[in-house]
C-alpha cells in the first residue's frame, strides 16, 4: 500500500538501513520491511547476468557461488605455491581471522605462524554469528557504563565524575523506552556512535545526554552534541556514496558470510529472533539485525566452512574485552580450536588490537624517557602499542607471548564534564587511546584485511 511505502519502505531506502527516527529500530514493521527489501535486492543481484560465466562447453556458472572463505583459502594456497614458499605466516584481523583460521585448518602443513586479531565467531551458523554481533555492541556499552559508575568512587574532582552515575544503564533504558521518541532516537543514535568507534570522543557526550534526557536538567555538552553528529553523518554519507557497491552496502558481506554460514531464517523466524534480541540486547539489536538479515536473505545454498582448528599449531588469538564488531567470547571459542595456542586479552576499547598509526612518536617518547632515566608516561595508547609489540615479536621470532596474557588498560575512559571540555578537533584519531584501532599490516606477513562491516 502507499501507506506502507511512505511509512516504512521510503525511510529505509533513504537511510540504507533501519533509521533511528521515531525509534524505528524497536519497531517490528520496520524490521519486516528491512528484511524484505534486502531480500529483494539480493535476489536481483544474484540473478544479474554480469555475474554469470559461460564455459567453452556452453555450461553456465554463477560466479557468486564461489566467493566463500574456503575458496579464498585455496586461492591463498595458490599464492603460496606461486611464490615458492613452503609455509606462510598469516595475520588475520576481523574477517581476516576467518580466512587464516580456515587456511590453517585445511593446510596446517603450510602454516608457519598464525595470528588472529578481533575474531569472527568461528561457528558457521547464522543465529550464532548474529547473536555474537549483538553481544559485541553490548560489551562496549557495558564497559562505558562501568567506567561511568566507578567514577563516583574514585575520589575524583566533581567535573571528572560521570554525570549519568549512578544507574546510567537504567536511566538510558528509561529514555529509550519512554514516550518521547524523538529524544529516545537521538540518544540511541548517540550511544551507537559512541560504542562503535568514537568512545573517547562521544562517550562523555553520550553520558551527558543520558542524564539530561532522563532528568530534564541541562548538562554541559549535550546540546552541542547533535550538531557534531549531523556533521559526521554528512561526512559518512558523502563517503558512502563515493564507495557504493549496492544500495544497502552489505552485498559483499552477505555473499561471503551467507556462503560460509548454515541456516536461513525466513521472515517469521527472523521476527521471533528479533523480538528476543531486542529485549536481551537493546543496544546491540540494530547492528545484529543487519547481520542476520544479510546472511539469511542471501539466495545461494550455504557452503559452510569446516570446523576450524588444529591440535598442534601455536596460534596467537587476540580478544578485546570491548570490541563492538567481534565479541570477546569469539576469541575464547577460537582458543579451544587451537589448544596449543596463546590467548592474549586487551582490556581496552575498539575493533582489533592493530595499531601502528602513532607508533613512531610513542617509540620516540619512550626512548627519550629511557635516555633521561625517567619513567615513561603509561597512557592507554602506550599500553596498546606495548601489547601489539609482543604480537609483532612473535611473528618475527615465534616467542614473547604467553597463554592467558592480559594487556592492562591503565585507566578507564574519562566521562565527566572535564572530558567534554578537553575535546578538540583531533580527538577522534583512531589510535588516540583506549579507542578503536588504526590501520596496519606487517610487511613480513600476509595481512588478511579488516572487512567485517
Amino acid at each position: 500500500s502507499m501507506d506502507a511505502f511512505k511509512n516504512y519502505v521510503l525511510p529505509i531506502w533513504k537511510a540504507g538501513n533501519v533509521p533511528f527516527t521515531d525509534m524505528a529500530p524497536y519497531n517490528e514493521s520496520f524490521a519486516r520491511w528491512y528484511y524484505r527489501l534486502v531480500k529483494l535486492e539480493h535476489a536481483f543481484c544474484f540473478e544479474a547476468e554480469r555475474y554469470k560465466l559461460k564455459a567453452p562447453n556452453g555450461r553456465e556458472y554463477n560466479s557468486l557461488l564461489f566467493a566463500g572463505t574456503v575458496d579464498l583459502a585455496h586461492d591463498l594456497d595458490l599464492f603460496r605455491q606461486a611464490i615458492g614458499a613452503e609455509q606462510l605466516s598469516l595475520y588475520g584481523a576481523s574477517y581476516g581471522t576467518s580466512v587464516v583460521s580456515v587456511y590453517a585448518s585445511i593446510f596446517p602443513q603450510h602454516t608457519f605462524r598464525l595470528v588472529m586479531d578481533g575474531v569472527v565467531n568461528p561457528a558457521p551458523d547464522v543465529t550464532l554469528r548474529a547473536g555474537s554481533s549483538a553481544r559485541g555492541i553490548e560489551s562496549v556499552w557495558d564497559g562505558l557504563v562501568k567506567d561511568c559508575e566507578t567514577s563516583l568512587v574514585r575520589n575524583m574532582a566533581p567535573d571528572e565524575v560521570c554525570p549519568a552515575a549512578p544507574s546510567a544503564a537504567t536511566k538510558t533504558m528509561k529514555v529509550l523506552l519512554g514516550a518521547n521518541k524523538t529524544k529516545a532516537a537521538q540518544l540511541l543514535r548517540l550511544v551507537q556512535i559512541s560504542v562503535f568507534k568514537y568512545q573517547e570522543l562521544f562517550g562523555p557526550l553520550a553520558m551527558a545526554c543520558v542524564e539530561q534526557f532522563y532528568s530534564g536538567t541541562e548538562v554541559y555538552g549535550c546540546n552541542e552534541t547533535f550538531q557534531l553528529l549531523d556533521k559526521l553523518a554528512s561526512y559518512d554519507t558523502n563517503r558512502s556514496e563515493a564507495n557504493e557497491s549496492d544500495h544497502f552496502q552489505i552485498g559483499i558481506q552477505s555473499m561471503v558470510m551467507g556462503t560460509d554460514s548454515a541456516g536461513r531464517l525466513n521472515e517469521e523466524e527472523f521476527i521471533t529472533w528479533w523480538k528476543t534480541t531486542k529485549d536481551r540486547d537493546p543496544i546491540g539489536v540494530k547492528w545484529a539485525t543487519t547481520w542476520i538479515i544479510a546472511m539469511s536473505t542471501w539466495p545461494a545454498y550455504a557452503r559452510p566452512v569446516p570446523p576450524v582448528g588444529d591440535p598442534a599449531l601455536k596460534a596467537v588469538i587476540i580478544g578485546n574485552l570491548h570490541d563492538p564488531n567481534t565479541a570477546y567470547e569469539n576469541a575464547q571459542h577460537m582458543k579451544t580450536a587451537f589448544p596449543e595456542g596463546y590467548l592474549v586479552t586487551w582490556q581496552g576499547y575498539g575493533h582489533c588490537l592493530k595499531v601502528t598509526k602513532h607508533a613512531t612518536p610513542l617509540l620516540k617518547a619512550y626512548k627519550e624517557a629511557k635516555k633521561n632515566q625517567t619513567l615513561p608516561q603509561y597512557t592507554n595508547a602506550v599500553a596498546k602499542y606495548a601489547c601489539m609489540s609482543k604480537i609483532l615479536s612473535y611473528l618475527e621470532t615465534g616467542e614473547g607471548v604467553e597463554d592467558g596474557h592480559t594487556c592492562l588498560l591503565p585507566e578507564p575512559i574519562p566521562l565527566g564534564k572535564a572530558a567534554v571540555k578537553a575535546l578538540g578537533p583531533d580527538d577522534d584519531d583512531d589510535d588516540g587511546g583506549a579507542g578503536s584501532s588504526g590501520d596496519s599490516s606487517d610487511n613480513s606477513s600476509i595481512d588478511s584485511g579488516n572487512s567485517s562491516g
